[in-house]
Order: structure tokens, then C-alpha cells, then sequence
């Protein structure tokens, strides 16, 4: 349906009207196709892979590697 689409772009340009703010960021799990998807659209890039870095608990109690995404504006 694209909600969370639409929700992101909004919440991104308030974020680049604020003046203090000039970085964001997200963790995706490497298997979240849905939020890298979206992530991407959205316009985020890709910076690297933080191992055992989230739990997930429907994946159980063990921090899983994910990727970090920042969307950056001057």
C-alpha cells in the first residue's frame, strides 16, 4: 500500500528542516528484505554490516548482524 513509504518522506524533510539535524540512520536485519527495500527507496545508503547488533525476538534471544543505512543531506 506504501504507507510506510509515504510516512518516511514525510518524516525525512521535517528531519532536514531542522537545522541541528543532519544525519540519520537505520539497522535493517540482512534478511528484512521489506526494510531494505524501503530503506533504499527512501534513499538511504548502505554503509556496512554491524555484527550481532539487534535482537529480533521473534528470531529468539541471540543479536543478529545487520546492515546500517544513513541518509545524509547538506
Amino acid at each position: 500500500k506504501g504507507l510506510m513509504s509515504e510516512a518516511g518522506k514525510v518524516v525525512i524533510e521535517w528531519l532536514k528542516s531542522q537545522a541541528s539535524v543532519q544525519r540519520i540512520w537505520a539497522a535493517s536485519d540482512l534478511d528484512n528484505m521489506s526494510s531494505i527495500k524501503l530503506l533504499e527507496k527512501l534513499d538511504f545508503k548502505r554503509e556496512g554490516i554491524l555484527k550481532k547488533w539487534l535482537i529480533f525476538p521473534a528470531f529468539g534471544s541471540i543479536a543478529r548482524d545487520c546492515y546500517i543505512y544513513a541518509h545524509t543531506w547538506s
